[in-house]
């Protein structure tokens, strides 16, 4: 079942609350911490360059009013655990592409001391069932760094596959699994 409530979400084990500027101190403590990043920048991020990220974060949450960027806490004890996206694929650049061709793109980024405890792929299953709700959103896609075996698993057991892409000159390696919702 989806509860929404305005600006949050809500799963079995853990709430979802669309990032404001006033949560920028939090995303930056995962954005510089080199095990978090590893596999999403290939390095952990300055001040300046969590600045920018967080800049593109702000942009995708003003491109729809309940897609966005998520901080993720647990239920339990209302701690962070870290965040989660399902944004219109590209929104983070302002582009609407991703809305006009019904492409999604689901994410999450972990605190390591919450690894392997189930997080991410109760994650990835809410959020791939919250983009069923949505009649424009026809496929989904997970974007990961080829030696992420956890999230290669995780994709896999959430009913997505592995999609032929091309590797783009200068950027971080990447592999995309989708899945088609309509």
């Amino acid at each position: 079942m989806i509860k929404i409530h305005a600006t949050r979400l809500q799963s079995l084990q853990l709430i979802y609350t669309l990032y404001t500027d006033s949560d920028f101190e939090e995303y930056k403590r995962q954005a510089m911490d080199y095990e978090i990043m590893k596999y999403i920048s290939g390095k952990a991020c300055n001040e300046e360059e969590a600045k920018q990220k967080w800049e593109m974060i702000m942009t995708a949450n003003t491109m729809h009013n309940v897609l966005g960027y998520y901080s993720v806490r647990r239920i339990e004890d209302n701690e962070v655990v870290g965040l989660a996206k399902l944004v219109y694929h590209g929104s983070e650049r302002g582009s609407l592409e991703g809305k006009e061709n019904g492409l999604a793109e689901v994410g999450y980024s972990l605190f390591p001391e919450f690894w392997d405890k189930g997080y991410a792929t109760e994650i990835t299953e809410y959020l791939t069932e919250f983009a069923k709700t949505f009649d424009d959103i026809k496929e989904v896609v997970g974007i990961i760094h080829p030696d992420n075996a956890a999230s290669k698993r995780i994709l896999t057991k959430c009913g997505y596959t592995l999609f032929p892409t091309i590797q783009e000159e200068g950027k971080q390696p990447s592999e995309w699994y989708k899945i088609k919702l309509k």
